[in-house]
């Protein structure tokens, strides 16, 4: 599953060393993006409903990110806020493409991170409660 592949443990030193961590390249953006849709598959098929987004892009090794593919991506994760209750993006969350710094990065793909955990927990409690049996006639 996509959603456990999310970085979002960089630190300020990673960026003044110029680690893996340190740079958002189109690997990262494509995580993301993977995430997004995973998520968006995932929450459909359980019910949710979900406005729509612009097909995301897909960036290769020597793309140039845009900002506009930048701000449509972060446009798809900003639609889960207020999915699940209590499940936010944290106040480091980037307002733009030109805010995503390193915290911005960690916020984007935690939020994506929780998204992912919660839905899994919601889905793991339906057989708990009944809801997997609910409607059926014994």
């Amino acid at each position: 599953m996509q959603i456990f592949d999310l970085i979002f443990d960089r630190t300020a030193g990673d960026v003044s060393r110029g680690t893996e961590k340190g740079f958002y390249r189109h690997g990262d953006l494509n995580r993301v993006r993977a995430a997004v849709l995973d998520l968006r598959e995932r929450l459909s098929a359980a019910g949710y409903l979900l406005p729509p987004v612009s097909p995301l892009t897909e960036w290769h090794e020597n793309d140039v990110p845009r900002r506009s593919g930048i701000e449509e991506l972060l446009r798809a994760v900003r639609l889960f806020d207020g999915i699940f209750a209590g499940v936010r993006p944290s106040s480091g969350f980037p307002a733009s493409a030109d805010s995503l710094d390193w915290r911005g990065a960690n916020a984007v793909e935690e939020f994506l991170y929780r998204l992912g955990r919660t839905e899994e927990a919601v889905e793991d409690g339906w057989a708990y409660c009944g809801e997997v049996n609910a409607g059926e006639v014994y």
